[in-house]
Protein backbone atom coordinates (compact mmCIF):
# COMPACT_ATOMS: atom_id res chain seq x y z
CA UNK A 1 0.00 0.00 0.00
CA UNK A 2 2.78 2.45 0.87
CA UNK A 3 4.40 1.82 -2.49
CA UNK A 4 1.12 2.74 -4.20
CA UNK A 5 0.83 5.87 -2.08
CA UNK A 6 4.44 6.83 -2.88
CA UNK A 7 3.71 6.38 -6.58
CA UNK A 8 0.65 8.62 -6.36
CA UNK A 9 2.65 11.24 -4.47
CA UNK A 10 5.48 11.21 -6.99
CA UNK A 11 3.04 11.44 -9.90
CA UNK A 12 1.47 14.44 -8.19
CA UNK A 13 4.86 16.08 -7.74
CA UNK A 14 5.63 15.55 -11.43
CA UNK A 15 2.32 17.19 -12.38
CA UNK A 16 3.05 20.10 -10.03
CA UNK A 17 6.46 20.55 -11.69
CA UNK A 18 4.76 20.66 -15.10
CA UNK A 19 2.23 23.20 -13.80
CA UNK A 20 4.99 25.48 -12.47
CA UNK A 21 6.77 25.30 -15.84
CA UNK A 22 3.53 26.26 -17.58
CA UNK A 23 2.93 29.23 -15.27
CA UNK A 24 6.53 30.31 -15.77
CA UNK A 25 6.11 30.25 -19.54
CA UNK A 26 2.95 32.35 -19.36
CA UNK A 27 4.42 34.81 -16.85
CA UNK A 28 7.54 35.17 -18.98
CA UNK A 29 6.14 35.23 -22.51
CA UNK A 30 2.53 36.35 -22.15
CA UNK A 31 2.47 38.91 -19.40
CA UNK A 32 -0.17 41.49 -20.19
CA UNK A 33 0.14 43.65 -17.08
CA UNK A 34 3.51 45.21 -17.92
CA UNK A 35 5.65 45.66 -20.97
CA UNK A 36 8.37 43.22 -20.05
CA UNK A 37 10.76 42.21 -22.78
CA UNK A 38 10.96 38.39 -22.83
CA UNK A 39 14.53 38.61 -24.17
CA UNK A 40 15.66 40.98 -21.42
CA UNK A 41 13.85 38.97 -18.77
CA UNK A 42 15.32 35.73 -20.08
CA UNK A 43 18.86 37.11 -19.96
CA UNK A 44 18.37 38.57 -16.48
CA UNK A 45 16.84 35.33 -15.24
CA UNK A 46 19.70 33.24 -16.64
CA UNK A 47 22.25 35.57 -15.05
CA UNK A 48 20.42 35.48 -11.70
CA UNK A 49 20.16 31.69 -11.61
CA UNK A 50 23.76 31.23 -12.73
CA UNK A 51 24.88 33.67 -10.04
CA UNK A 52 22.93 31.82 -7.35
CA UNK A 53 24.31 28.44 -8.41
CA UNK A 54 27.86 29.78 -8.78
CA UNK A 55 27.71 31.26 -5.28
CA UNK A 56 26.33 27.99 -3.90
CA UNK A 57 29.03 25.87 -5.59
CA UNK A 58 31.81 28.22 -4.49
CA UNK A 59 30.52 28.22 -0.90
CA UNK A 60 30.27 24.43 -0.86
CA UNK A 61 33.72 23.83 -2.35
CA UNK A 62 35.37 26.30 0.02
CA UNK A 63 33.71 24.85 3.11
CA UNK A 64 31.84 28.10 3.75
CA UNK A 65 28.47 26.41 3.18
CA UNK A 66 29.09 23.92 6.00
CA UNK A 67 30.07 26.78 8.30
CA UNK A 68 26.92 28.70 7.39
CA UNK A 69 24.80 25.61 7.97
CA UNK A 70 26.19 25.29 11.50
CA UNK A 71 25.32 28.94 12.18
CA UNK A 72 22.11 29.03 10.16
CA UNK A 73 19.89 30.12 13.06
CA UNK A 74 22.14 33.07 13.83
CA UNK A 75 22.14 33.91 10.14
CA UNK A 76 18.34 33.71 10.10
CA UNK A 77 18.15 36.17 13.00
CA UNK A 78 20.42 38.62 11.17
CA UNK A 79 18.46 38.39 7.90
CA UNK A 80 15.02 38.69 9.54
CA UNK A 81 16.14 41.64 11.69
CA UNK A 82 17.76 43.43 8.74
CA UNK A 83 14.70 42.92 6.55
CA UNK A 84 12.39 44.07 9.37
CA UNK A 85 14.38 47.29 9.85
CA UNK A 86 14.23 48.01 6.12
CA UNK A 87 10.50 47.19 6.09
CA UNK A 88 9.86 49.59 8.98
CA UNK A 89 11.71 52.43 7.28
CA UNK A 90 9.85 51.90 4.03
CA UNK A 91 6.52 51.49 5.84
CA UNK A 92 6.78 54.85 7.55
CA UNK A 93 8.08 56.54 4.38
CA UNK A 94 5.12 55.24 2.36
CA UNK A 95 2.32 55.94 4.83
CA UNK A 96 -0.99 54.78 3.34
CA UNK A 97 -4.07 56.82 2.66
CA UNK A 98 -6.90 54.71 4.07
CA UNK A 99 -9.25 54.23 1.12
CA UNK A 100 -11.25 51.44 -0.52
CA UNK A 101 -11.72 48.16 1.40
CA UNK A 102 -8.50 48.66 3.34
CA UNK A 103 -9.69 52.03 4.59
CA UNK A 104 -13.16 50.78 5.50
CA UNK A 105 -11.72 47.91 7.54
CA UNK A 106 -9.09 49.96 9.39
CA UNK A 107 -11.31 52.99 10.07
CA UNK A 108 -14.17 50.74 11.10
CA UNK A 109 -11.93 48.76 13.46
CA UNK A 110 -10.61 52.00 14.99
CA UNK A 111 -14.11 53.32 15.63
CA UNK A 112 -15.29 49.97 17.01
CA UNK A 113 -12.27 49.75 19.34
CA UNK A 114 -12.99 53.25 20.65
CA UNK A 115 -16.80 53.26 20.84
CA UNK A 116 -17.98 49.70 20.40
CA UNK A 117 -21.21 49.15 18.43
CA UNK A 118 -22.21 52.80 18.62
CA UNK A 119 -24.73 54.59 16.44
CA UNK A 120 -21.89 56.20 14.46
CA UNK A 121 -20.28 52.83 13.85
CA UNK A 122 -23.56 51.20 12.83
CA UNK A 123 -24.31 54.01 10.41
CA UNK A 124 -20.90 53.99 8.71
CA UNK A 125 -19.57 50.43 8.82
CA UNK A 126 -22.11 47.80 9.92
CA UNK A 127 -23.68 47.42 6.49
CA UNK A 128 -20.19 47.11 4.95
CA UNK A 129 -19.20 44.25 7.25
CA UNK A 130 -22.40 42.39 6.46
CA UNK A 131 -21.92 43.12 2.76
CA UNK A 132 -18.36 41.75 2.53
CA UNK A 133 -18.07 38.57 4.64
CA UNK A 134 -14.41 38.15 3.63
CA UNK A 135 -13.42 41.18 5.73
CA UNK A 136 -15.03 40.22 9.05
CA UNK A 137 -12.02 38.32 10.40
CA UNK A 138 -9.52 41.09 9.68
CA UNK A 139 -11.93 43.67 11.12
CA UNK A 140 -12.21 41.93 14.50
CA UNK A 141 -8.47 41.19 14.58
CA UNK A 142 -7.56 44.86 14.04
CA UNK A 143 -10.21 46.03 16.52
CA UNK A 144 -8.69 43.77 19.17
CA UNK A 145 -5.20 44.99 18.26
CA UNK A 146 -6.23 48.64 18.56
CA UNK A 147 -7.81 47.98 21.96
CA UNK A 148 -4.58 46.37 23.16
CA UNK A 149 -2.59 49.38 21.93
CA UNK A 150 -4.94 51.72 23.77
CA UNK A 151 -4.69 49.68 26.97
CA UNK A 152 -0.90 49.88 26.76
CA UNK A 153 -1.00 53.65 26.28
CA UNK A 154 -0.13 53.65 22.56
CA UNK A 155 -3.56 54.37 21.14
CA UNK A 156 -2.31 57.48 19.34
CA UNK A 157 0.36 55.43 17.56
CA UNK A 158 -2.11 53.08 15.89
CA UNK A 159 -0.67 53.51 12.39
CA UNK A 160 2.88 52.73 13.51
CA UNK A 161 1.55 49.80 15.47
CA UNK A 162 -0.33 48.53 12.43
CA UNK A 163 2.84 48.74 10.31
CA UNK A 164 4.73 46.82 12.99
CA UNK A 165 1.96 44.19 13.03
CA UNK A 166 2.43 43.64 9.29
CA UNK A 167 6.18 43.34 9.72
CA UNK A 168 5.74 40.90 12.60
CA UNK A 169 3.52 38.77 10.37
CA UNK A 170 6.26 38.65 7.72
CA UNK A 171 8.96 37.89 10.29
CA UNK A 172 6.90 35.01 11.71
CA UNK A 173 6.34 33.70 8.19
CA UNK A 174 10.10 33.78 7.52
CA UNK A 175 10.98 31.96 10.76
CA UNK A 176 8.33 29.27 10.22
CA UNK A 177 9.36 28.81 6.57
CA UNK A 178 12.98 28.40 7.64
CA UNK A 179 12.07 25.94 10.40
CA UNK A 180 9.81 23.89 8.13
CA UNK A 181 12.43 23.61 5.40
CA UNK A 182 15.07 22.49 7.87
CA UNK A 183 12.83 19.80 9.32
CA UNK A 184 11.29 18.56 6.05
CA UNK A 185 14.19 18.96 3.57
CA UNK A 186 17.36 19.52 5.56
CA UNK A 187 19.52 22.39 6.77
CA UNK A 188 20.82 23.34 3.32
CA UNK A 189 17.29 23.90 2.01
CA UNK A 190 16.56 26.22 4.94
CA UNK A 191 19.77 28.10 4.23
CA UNK A 192 18.83 28.45 0.54
CA UNK A 193 15.64 30.23 1.60
CA UNK A 194 17.45 33.23 3.09
CA UNK A 195 18.69 34.93 -0.12
CA UNK A 196 15.36 34.27 -1.83
CA UNK A 197 13.54 36.01 1.02
CA UNK A 198 15.96 38.90 1.42
CA UNK A 199 16.11 39.69 -2.32
CA UNK A 200 12.39 39.45 -3.07
CA UNK A 201 11.57 43.16 -3.44
CA UNK A 202 7.81 43.17 -2.64
CA UNK A 203 8.64 41.90 0.87
CA UNK A 204 9.85 45.39 1.76
CA UNK A 205 6.71 47.17 0.57
CA UNK A 206 3.74 44.87 0.99
CA UNK A 207 4.45 44.26 4.67
CA UNK A 208 3.36 47.80 5.60
CA UNK A 209 -0.16 47.20 4.26
CA UNK A 210 -1.93 45.62 7.26
CA UNK A 211 -4.69 43.96 5.26
CA UNK A 212 -5.85 40.36 4.86
CA UNK A 213 -3.04 39.34 2.50
CA UNK A 214 -0.26 40.51 4.80
CA UNK A 215 -1.73 39.49 8.14
CA UNK A 216 -2.41 35.93 6.97
CA UNK A 217 1.03 35.30 5.43
CA UNK A 218 2.27 33.50 8.57
CA UNK A 219 -0.54 30.92 8.61
CA UNK A 220 0.62 28.54 5.87
CA UNK A 221 4.28 28.17 7.01
CA UNK A 222 3.27 27.92 10.68
CA UNK A 223 0.74 25.20 9.87
CA UNK A 224 3.21 23.32 7.68
CA UNK A 225 5.91 23.45 10.35
CA UNK A 226 3.58 22.13 13.05
CA UNK A 227 2.33 19.48 10.64
CA UNK A 228 5.86 18.30 9.93
CA UNK A 229 6.66 18.39 13.64
CA UNK A 230 3.74 16.03 14.18
CA UNK A 231 4.88 13.75 11.35
CA UNK A 232 8.33 13.44 12.89
CA UNK A 233 7.12 13.02 16.49
CA UNK A 234 7.54 9.63 18.09
CA UNK A 235 4.97 10.08 20.89
CA UNK A 236 1.27 10.05 20.03
CA UNK A 237 0.53 12.94 22.41
CA UNK A 238 3.14 15.16 20.78
CA UNK A 239 1.93 14.24 17.32
CA UNK A 240 -1.71 15.07 18.03
CA UNK A 241 -0.81 18.32 19.83
CA UNK A 242 1.31 19.48 16.88
CA UNK A 243 -1.42 18.64 14.39
CA UNK A 244 -3.99 20.41 16.55
CA UNK A 245 -1.74 23.49 16.54
CA UNK A 246 -1.53 23.24 12.75
CA UNK A 247 -5.33 23.14 12.53
CA UNK A 248 -5.64 26.22 14.77
CA UNK A 249 -3.17 28.16 12.60
CA UNK A 250 -5.13 27.24 9.49
CA UNK A 251 -8.43 28.14 11.15
CA UNK A 252 -7.23 31.56 12.29
CA UNK A 253 -5.56 32.20 8.94
CA UNK A 254 -8.76 31.21 7.12
CA UNK A 255 -10.76 33.74 9.10
CA UNK A 256 -8.32 36.45 8.01
CA UNK A 257 -8.02 35.28 4.38
CA UNK A 258 -10.13 32.43 3.04
CA UNK A 259 -7.51 31.13 0.59
CA UNK A 260 -5.51 29.78 3.57
CA UNK A 261 -8.01 26.92 3.57
CA UNK A 262 -6.26 25.54 0.48
CA UNK A 263 -3.31 24.58 2.68
CA UNK A 264 -5.67 22.45 4.78
CA UNK A 265 -6.67 20.53 1.66
CA UNK A 266 -2.99 20.10 0.73
CA UNK A 267 -2.16 18.68 4.17
CA UNK A 268 -5.09 16.27 3.91
CA UNK A 269 -3.76 15.15 0.52
CA UNK A 270 -0.28 14.60 1.99
CA UNK A 271 -1.80 12.60 4.84
CA UNK A 272 -3.71 10.40 2.40
CA UNK A 273 -0.74 9.60 0.15
CA UNK A 274 2.20 9.79 2.53
CA UNK A 275 1.15 8.35 5.90
CA UNK A 276 0.13 4.88 7.12
CA UNK A 277 -3.63 4.56 7.28
CA UNK A 278 -3.91 4.83 11.08
CA UNK A 279 -1.93 8.05 11.13
CA UNK A 280 -3.92 9.24 8.12
CA UNK A 281 -7.21 8.83 10.01
CA UNK A 282 -5.79 10.54 13.10
CA UNK A 283 -4.41 13.43 11.05
CA UNK A 284 -7.64 13.98 9.12
CA UNK A 285 -9.69 13.89 12.32
CA UNK A 286 -7.48 16.36 14.19
CA UNK A 287 -7.09 18.75 11.26
CA UNK A 288 -10.79 18.68 10.40
CA UNK A 289 -12.10 19.02 13.95
CA UNK A 290 -9.61 21.74 14.89
CA UNK A 291 -10.37 23.78 11.80
CA UNK A 292 -14.15 23.48 12.24
CA UNK A 293 -13.94 24.45 15.91
CA UNK A 294 -11.96 27.60 15.16
CA UNK A 295 -14.30 28.55 12.32
CA UNK A 296 -17.35 27.92 14.49
CA UNK A 297 -15.92 29.97 17.37
CA UNK A 298 -15.20 32.86 15.00
CA UNK A 299 -18.76 32.73 13.69
CA UNK A 300 -20.11 32.94 17.24
CA UNK A 301 -17.91 35.99 17.93
CA UNK A 302 -19.21 37.72 14.79
CA UNK A 303 -22.86 37.07 15.64
CA UNK A 304 -22.69 37.77 19.39
CA UNK A 305 -20.92 41.08 18.77
CA UNK A 306 -24.08 42.35 17.16
CA UNK A 307 -22.08 43.65 14.21
CA UNK A 308 -23.17 40.78 11.97
CA UNK A 309 -26.90 40.12 12.04
CA UNK A 310 -29.15 37.67 10.15
CA UNK A 311 -31.28 40.56 8.87
CA UNK A 312 -28.37 42.50 7.39
CA UNK A 313 -26.81 39.34 5.97
CA UNK A 314 -30.02 38.64 4.13
CA UNK A 315 -30.24 42.12 2.60
CA UNK A 316 -26.54 42.93 2.10
CA UNK A 317 -24.25 39.86 2.06
CA UNK A 318 -22.46 38.96 -1.14
CA UNK A 319 -22.71 35.26 -2.04
CA UNK A 320 -19.52 33.30 -2.67
CA UNK A 321 -20.58 32.81 -6.28
CA UNK A 322 -20.12 36.57 -6.84
CA UNK A 323 -16.33 36.20 -6.85
CA UNK A 324 -16.58 33.26 -9.25
CA UNK A 325 -18.84 35.35 -11.48
CA UNK A 326 -16.26 38.15 -11.59
CA UNK A 327 -13.52 35.58 -12.16
CA UNK A 328 -15.18 34.71 -15.48
CA UNK A 329 -15.53 38.30 -16.63
CA UNK A 330 -13.61 39.64 -19.61
CA UNK A 331 -10.84 40.26 -20.35
CA UNK A 332 -9.04 38.53 -17.47
CA UNK A 333 -11.43 37.98 -14.55
CA UNK A 334 -10.50 41.10 -12.57
CA UNK A 335 -12.74 43.01 -10.15
CA UNK A 336 -15.72 44.63 -11.87
CA UNK A 337 -17.68 47.59 -10.48
CA UNK A 338 -20.41 46.85 -13.02
CA UNK A 339 -20.79 43.28 -11.74
CA UNK A 340 -21.09 44.49 -8.16
CA UNK A 341 -23.63 47.15 -9.06
CA UNK A 342 -25.72 44.72 -11.11
CA UNK A 343 -25.87 41.99 -8.46
CA UNK A 344 -26.88 44.46 -5.73
CA UNK A 345 -30.08 45.25 -7.61
CA UNK A 346 -31.26 41.88 -6.20
CA UNK A 347 -32.88 42.33 -2.81
CA UNK A 348 -32.12 39.05 -1.01
CA UNK A 349 -29.07 36.82 -0.67
CA UNK A 350 -30.92 33.99 -2.44
CA UNK A 351 -31.72 36.24 -5.40
CA UNK A 352 -28.11 37.38 -5.61
CA UNK A 353 -26.95 33.76 -5.45
CA UNK A 354 -29.33 32.77 -8.26
CA UNK A 355 -28.25 35.74 -10.39
CA UNK A 356 -24.55 34.93 -9.93
CA UNK A 357 -25.15 31.29 -10.90
CA UNK A 358 -27.04 32.43 -14.01
CA UNK A 359 -24.21 34.78 -15.06
CA UNK A 360 -21.60 32.05 -14.46
CA UNK A 361 -23.46 29.66 -16.78
CA UNK A 362 -23.90 32.40 -19.37
CA UNK A 363 -20.22 33.36 -19.38
CA UNK A 364 -19.11 29.76 -19.64
CA UNK A 365 -21.47 29.25 -22.59
CA UNK A 366 -20.19 32.40 -24.29
CA UNK A 367 -16.56 31.31 -24.02
CA UNK A 368 -17.20 27.73 -25.03
CA UNK A 369 -14.61 25.01 -25.23
CA UNK A 370 -12.53 27.03 -27.72
CA UNK A 371 -12.46 30.36 -25.88
CA UNK A 372 -12.03 29.15 -22.30
CA UNK A 373 -8.34 28.07 -22.58
CA UNK A 374 -7.31 31.46 -24.02
CA UNK A 375 -9.25 33.24 -21.27
CA UNK A 376 -7.54 31.14 -18.58
CA UNK A 377 -4.13 31.98 -20.05
CA UNK A 378 -4.95 35.71 -19.86
CA UNK A 379 -6.10 35.18 -16.29
CA UNK A 380 -2.92 33.26 -15.46
CA UNK A 381 -0.82 36.09 -16.87
CA UNK A 382 -2.65 38.71 -14.82
CA UNK A 383 -2.72 36.77 -11.56
CA UNK A 384 0.65 35.03 -11.61
CA UNK A 385 2.72 37.29 -13.83
CA UNK A 386 3.61 40.37 -11.76
CA UNK A 387 6.82 40.00 -9.78
CA UNK A 388 6.45 43.47 -8.29
CA UNK A 389 3.44 42.28 -6.30
CA UNK A 390 1.46 45.20 -7.78
CA UNK A 391 2.64 47.22 -4.79
CA UNK A 392 2.42 50.40 -6.86
CA UNK A 393 -1.37 50.16 -6.58
CA UNK A 394 -1.40 50.19 -2.79
CA UNK A 395 1.46 52.57 -2.23
CA UNK A 396 0.35 55.11 -4.80
CA UNK A 397 -2.49 56.00 -2.41
CA UNK A 398 -0.07 57.33 0.18
CA UNK A 399 1.15 60.94 0.63
CA UNK A 400 3.23 61.00 -2.52
CA UNK A 401 6.56 62.69 -2.22
CA UNK A 402 8.00 62.86 -5.75
CA UNK A 403 11.48 63.50 -4.41
CA UNK A 404 11.49 60.49 -2.08
CA UNK A 405 13.78 57.71 -3.28
CA UNK A 406 11.25 54.98 -2.53
CA UNK A 407 8.63 56.41 -4.86
CA UNK A 408 11.09 56.85 -7.72
CA UNK A 409 11.34 53.06 -7.82
CA UNK A 410 7.85 51.78 -7.03
CA UNK A 411 5.53 54.10 -8.97
CA UNK A 412 4.88 53.36 -12.63
CA UNK A 413 5.84 56.88 -13.68
CA UNK A 414 8.92 56.94 -11.44
CA UNK A 415 12.30 57.33 -13.18
CA UNK A 416 13.65 54.07 -11.72
CA UNK A 417 10.49 51.96 -11.95
CA UNK A 418 11.82 49.98 -14.92
CA UNK A 419 14.94 48.95 -12.98
CA UNK A 420 12.94 47.88 -9.94
CA UNK A 421 10.31 46.13 -12.04
CA UNK A 422 12.74 44.07 -14.07
CA UNK A 423 14.78 43.05 -11.04
CA UNK A 424 11.67 42.05 -9.07
CA UNK A 425 10.28 40.13 -12.03
CA UNK A 426 13.55 38.27 -12.49
CA UNK A 427 13.63 37.02 -8.88
CA UNK A 428 9.94 36.16 -9.05
CA UNK A 429 10.27 34.11 -12.25
CA UNK A 430 13.12 32.16 -10.70
CA UNK A 431 10.68 30.85 -8.06
CA UNK A 432 8.82 28.93 -10.77
CA UNK A 433 12.00 27.49 -12.29
CA UNK A 434 13.50 26.55 -8.93
CA UNK A 435 10.12 25.30 -7.67
CA UNK A 436 9.81 22.90 -10.61
CA UNK A 437 13.37 21.69 -9.96
CA UNK A 438 12.48 21.27 -6.29
CA UNK A 439 9.45 19.11 -7.15
CA UNK A 440 11.61 16.86 -9.34
CA UNK A 441 14.20 16.63 -6.58
CA UNK A 442 11.49 15.77 -4.02
CA UNK A 443 10.05 12.96 -6.11
CA UNK A 444 13.54 11.49 -6.58
CA UNK A 445 14.24 11.44 -2.83
CA UNK A 446 14.89 8.02 -1.44
CA UNK A 447 13.09 6.81 1.62
CA UNK A 448 9.55 6.93 2.81
CA UNK A 449 7.37 8.82 3.13
CA UNK A 450 7.85 11.76 0.75
CA UNK A 451 6.81 15.38 1.34
CA UNK A 452 4.48 17.06 -1.14
CA UNK A 453 2.27 19.59 0.72
CA UNK A 454 3.91 22.86 -0.50
CA UNK A 455 3.58 21.88 -4.17
CA UNK A 456 0.07 20.51 -3.64
CA UNK A 457 -0.95 23.81 -2.00
CA UNK A 458 0.45 25.83 -4.91
CA UNK A 459 -1.37 23.61 -7.41
CA UNK A 460 -4.59 23.94 -5.42
CA UNK A 461 -4.18 27.69 -5.24
CA UNK A 462 -3.71 27.89 -9.00
CA UNK A 463 -6.93 25.95 -9.60
CA UNK A 464 -8.70 28.17 -7.06
CA UNK A 465 -7.53 31.36 -8.77
CA UNK A 466 -8.77 30.08 -12.14
CA UNK A 467 -12.23 30.16 -10.56
CA UNK A 468 -11.86 33.29 -8.41
CA UNK A 469 -11.47 37.01 -9.04
CA UNK A 470 -8.02 37.58 -10.55
CA UNK A 471 -5.67 39.87 -8.68
CA UNK A 472 -1.96 39.42 -8.08
CA UNK A 473 -2.46 40.68 -4.53
CA UNK A 474 -4.21 37.38 -3.82
CA UNK A 475 -0.79 35.66 -4.01
CA UNK A 476 0.75 37.49 -1.06
CA UNK A 477 -0.20 34.96 1.62
CA UNK A 478 1.02 32.18 -0.69
CA UNK A 479 4.52 33.67 -1.02
CA UNK A 480 5.98 31.40 1.69
CA UNK A 481 4.99 28.42 -0.45
CA UNK A 482 6.95 29.92 -3.34
CA UNK A 483 9.94 30.46 -1.05
CA UNK A 484 9.74 26.85 0.17
CA UNK A 485 9.65 25.13 -3.20
CA UNK A 486 12.28 27.49 -4.66
CA UNK A 487 14.63 26.89 -1.71
CA UNK A 488 14.34 23.13 -2.16
CA UNK A 489 15.12 23.57 -5.85
CA UNK A 490 18.10 25.86 -5.23
CA UNK A 491 19.62 23.46 -2.70
CA UNK A 492 19.08 20.50 -5.05
CA UNK A 493 20.49 22.24 -8.14
CA UNK A 494 23.41 23.70 -6.19
CA UNK A 495 24.29 20.30 -4.76
CA UNK A 496 23.99 18.69 -8.19
CA UNK A 497 26.24 21.32 -9.82
CA UNK A 498 28.85 20.95 -7.07
CA UNK A 499 28.88 17.16 -7.43
CA UNK A 500 29.25 17.33 -11.22
CA UNK A 501 32.15 19.75 -10.96
CA UNK A 502 33.85 17.50 -8.42
CA UNK A 503 33.36 14.45 -10.65
CA UNK A 504 34.73 16.29 -13.66
CA UNK A 505 37.80 17.42 -11.74
CA UNK A 506 38.30 13.94 -10.36
CA UNK A 507 38.07 12.49 -13.86
CA UNK A 508 40.59 15.00 -15.20
CA UNK A 509 42.99 14.21 -12.38
CA UNK A 510 42.77 10.51 -13.12
CA UNK A 511 43.50 11.13 -16.80
CA UNK A 512 46.51 13.25 -15.92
Amino acid sequence: MMRVKAGVCKTGLALCAALLVMIFAVAWLWNTAFSFSPLVQGCLLAAWLCGLLAAWVAAQRSGLLDALVRRRWQLLAVVVLAVACAQFSVGLATRQTLTDDYGSVVNGALLYAQQGRSAAFAQQYQWYLNHWPNNRGIFFLLALFFRVLTALGFGGQWYTGMVCLGHLSFALAAVCTFAYLGRAFGAKASLAFLPLYALFAPVYFQSSVAYTDTLSIWAAPAALFLWQLGRDAGRLRTRLAAWAGSAVCLGVGYEIKGSVGIVLVALCCEALVCLPWRRTLAALAVLGCGFVLVHGAAGLVYMRSGVVTPELRQTAEMPTAFWVMMGLGEPDGAYSVADEREIMYRQTKEERQAYAAQVIRSRLDEKGAAGLPAFLMRKTARTFGAGNGEIYYSLSRGPLQPGHAVYTFILEDGPHFGLFNNAAQCVYLSFYVLGAAGALAALRRRGMPPVCAPWAALAGFYLFMMLWESNHRQLVNQWPLYWMVAAVGLAALGGFAARRLSQNRHGQNEQN
